[in-house]
């Protein structure tokens, strides 16, 4: 709590006055040890003394590298404080423009919070349920292994299936799952396999009049396909 304080007491003009003079000696530090450490490893490892010219181009690297590096922390943040935005001490603080600190959360945006419930509305859009229906008609191998078993296809019921299910229904149970989407279906699709019963018999025929003697919710003849697959 207290960086913010003297941060906000302490002009701006004294503020830089201090940065620069921070920046300065910086830079105649790292000049200096730079070019020490050189001598010294020279010295010990190589036994030769390093050449004066040579000796104040080390210096000098050192001090504009440390140069650089200081101002980057002090000047290049973007804020008034030393190494952060609005603070006095590296790496900153997130305070306001006259070095307080803000208590205040992050803002709302107004728009996005109008957005939300739109966007609700629209997932709602999205989940309407499907306007088709398609019920397959098995028979033969495809009823066998849908079943788990060996079965008589002239005496078997449970031969029909909704596709994208697993479930075996009979004529009625199919007719029921029909019936309590009427309201939303526009087309009831009857697909039939090679092995299925043909069109003409009584499992294929007895579904397709009673799906064309239903209504749509706009008082329409329901639409019934026959969808023949390999």
């Amino acid at each position: 709590m207290s960086a913010p304080l003297l941060a906000a007491e302490v002009p701006e003009f004294v503020l830089t006055t201090l940065k620069i003079l921070s920046l300065i000696g910086i830079a105649a530090l790292g000049g200096f040890i730079l070019g020490w450490t050189s001598a010294v490893v020279a010295k010990l490892y190589f036994a030769q003394t390093i050449p004066p010219k040579i000796a104040w181009f080390i210096r000098a690297l050192g001090f504009v590298t440390c140069g650089l590096i200081a101002y980057v922390i002090m000047f290049n943040t973007g804020g008034s404080g030393i190494g952060g935005s609005g603070g006095w001490w590296p790496g900153g603080g997130g305070g306001q423009k006259d070095g307080s600190v803000s208590t205040e959360g992050p803002k709302k945006d107004d728009k996005t919070a109008k957005k939300a419930p739109e966007k609700e509305k629209d997932k709602d859009k999205k989940a309407v349920v499907p306007d088709v229906i398609a019920v397959e008609v098995l028979g033969g191998a495809r009823l066998e292994a849908a079943t788990g078993k060996k079965v008589d296809p002239n005496n078997e019921p449970r031969r029909y299936r909704l596709v994208g299910t697993k479930e075996l229904l009979t004529l009625d149970e199919v007719k029921e799952r029909i019936d309590k989407r009427r309201e939303v279906l526009i087309l009831v699709e009857i697909v039939l396999y090679g092995d299925s019963p043909n069109r003409t018999l009584e499992w294929v025929n007895e579904l397709e009049r009673w799906a064309r003697d239903l209504r749509t919710k706009d008082g329409k003849e329901m639409r019934v396909e026959i969808r023949e697959k390999g």
